[in-house]
């Protein structure tokens, strides 16, 4: 009989010119499991938003997506996506304060946030004004790299079983054995 394993649902959103950088948050995620929660019998199941995704016209699905998943990250480029995109952030911040929702941590990361536009700096210091959403900036692929391990970590800390086998904080809600499809 095959081991049990406790699933996280990581969702990773991104406009669709930040192609690269979603597959590098896959890979990554990939590569932290396998190295760090699947010995320990957990799972970051991870989905995105693949190329083809409308982010006004698939807006229901995605928003449904938020609402089942423990951990959100979004990342931004210089300009603005669209309020759709807001629209996913917001309603992670929303699930995050909803105790009957799985949401257990939000990132939002930024690139080259320096050079972004007006829209994209006015909406990360709301983000940051909230207080509850980890907010991070990165330049290349090598740094983004470096962020994601480190949120995935703090993600895993506030999972990770003990050594007794219980998992976290009763007080958490615990997270759904099933997996929606990949959007």
């Amino acid at each position: 009989m095959a081991a049990p394993f406790q699933i996280y649902r990581v969702l990773c959103s991104t406009p669709p010119e930040l192609e690269p950088e979603r597959v590098l948050a896959e890979a990554t995620l990939t590569s932290f499991g396998a190295t760090v929660t699947f010995p320990q019998q957990v799972l970051f199941a991870g989905a995105s938003f693949r190329p083809g995704f409308d982010a006004v016209r698939h807006r229901a699905v995605g928003e449904s997506n938020v609402r089942m998943c423990d951990f959100f990250l979004h990342i931004f480029s210089e300009t603005w996506p669209g309020d759709a995109f807001q629209g996913f952030i917001d309603l992670a911040q929303v699930a995050l304060a909803d105790p009957s929702l799985p949401m257990r941590r939000t990132a939002v990361l930024f690139k080259n946030f320096a050079a972004a536009d007006e829209k994209v700096r006015s909406f990360r210091n709301s983000l940051a004004a909230g207080g509850n959403c980890d907010l991070r900036e990165f330049q290349d692929p090598a740094e983004l790299e470096r962020l994601l391990r480190e949120i995935f970590a703090s993600w895993w800390e506030s999972v990770r079983p003990d050594p007794e086998g219980a998992t976290a904080p009763a007080s958490q809600p615990t997270a759904s054995p099933t997996v929606a499809p990949l959007v």
